[in-house]
């Protein structure tokens, strides 16, 4: 009898061994595309594609490779899983980058709380806000 229970702990231990949960590697990608003609910037995950409108300053920080790196980092930051579907119109307009990179995805805008408003005044003249600065005045200090 008991060399029956060491035979039956012992199969049992060896198929833990070879037949056991073992971890699997998880692994994702996220690539991203600058779209020069609409100054937007397109992030891709395995099912989702999200579009990001650019402010002035992202603009001219994407031709950089450290000023790039910044906006996809950005773009990480900003996406929450709430984010808004691709309107009709939005999909018309960016319908090549989708057709190219998002193809059979899920397509998400992310907001841009940096992205420049254009205003417009009487008359018809338009402008970009500049932000305000606050003058500030130093004095050396006195001994």
């Amino acid at each position: 009898m008991l060399k029956l229970v060491c035979l039956v702990g012992l199969v049992a231990c060896v198929s833990a061994q070879l037949f056991g949960h073992h971890e699997t590697h998880e692994q994702s990608t996220f690539m991203f595309h600058y779209d020069p003609i609409s100054h937007y910037m397109v992030g891709r995950t395995h099912s989702n594609c999200y579009f990001m409108s650019l402010g002035d300053d992202d603009k001219s920080r994407v031709h950089t490779p450290l000023g790039l790196e910044a906006v996809e980092m950005k773009m990480i930051k900003l996406i929450d899983g709430g984010e808004d579907s691709l309107s009709p119109e939005d999909m018309l307009k960016h319908s090549i980058l989708i057709d190219i990179m998002c193809r059979h995805h899920n397509l998400f805008n992310v907001d841009n709380p940096a992205q420049q408003t254009t205003v417009t005044y009487p008359h018809g003249r338009t402008t970009t806000p500049k932000p305000f600065m606050v003058p500030t005045t130093t004095t050396p200090f006195e001994e």
